[in-house]
């Protein structure tokens, strides 16, 4: 059976690798959204995507500071919403790319048609769901972290500041289409990185399950 020592290091580390893989995968997305907003539309939208970026990693912050249980953090499984949040990071990525890439909407805020005027709002929308959830793993980590802040930022930028570096690598590997791909997978990494935190907890519950499970079959 796991130690005290033994679940804090696994907690930190799992912790970690969450965030990293989640940073990394965010500045991918965030470069890689830059070239296709400019594709679509026009390079001058391009900065958009910043806006976007800090306004859902903001609202995530600021959300899971004022309301903590509308978002179901709990004491006995603390890391339980980063793993969902990354999880539904991957999700929603895998979804939304597609959605902005392939429908054909392009916004005209000079025509009367409101489809169309309403068209940009919900691209940006729709394209900001992933960094909300990004920035609710990032929040939820340096908040329940037992490492310093201080490091963990430190952490988080360094992640962040290798998935800018190696951005024109990968995307002149794998492609725009690859290279969300990629980032959705470490989404998929960074969920599962964050159930390791609680994977006593965890185990501990499969195996409560299993014997309830055991003790009705006896007395049936």
């Amino acid at each position: 059976m796991a130690t005290d020592n033994d679940s804090a290091g696994g907690e930190n580390l799992g912790s970690l690798i969450g965030l990293c893989a989640i940073s990394f995968s965010s500045l991918l997305v965030e470069i890689v959204l830059t070239k296709f907003l400019g594709f679509k539309f026009f390079h001058h939208m391009t900065f958009a995507v910043l806006s976007v970026v800090i306004l859902s990693s903001g609202a995530s912050g600021v959300l899971l500071y004022c309301f903590p249980k509308l978002f179901g953090v709990k004491k006995e499984a603390p890391w339980d919403l980063s793993a969902k949040a990354s999880a539904w990071y991957s999700i929603s990525l895998c979804i939304a790319i597609p959605i902005f890439c392939f429908v054909p909407i392009f916004p005209d805020f000079k025509t009367t048609d409101i489809w169309r005027m309403m068209s940009m709002p919900m691209l940006f929308l729709l394209l900001g769901i992933p960094f909300f959830c990004s920035g609710l793993c990032i929040s939820q980590t340096l908040a329940q972290s037992k490492r310093p802040v201080t490091q963990v930022y430190a952490w988080d930028l360094l992640a962040a500041a290798l998935g800018a570096v190696s951005c024109s690598w990968v995307l002149s590997t794998l492609g725009g289409y690859g290279t969300v791909a990629l980032a959705a997978g470490l989404g998929l990494v960074g969920a599962l990185a964050y159930w390791y935190c609680d994977r006593d907890k965890n185990f501990a519950k499969q195996g409560m399950y299993m014997a309830r499970k055991g003790d009705r079959a006896q007395s049936n």
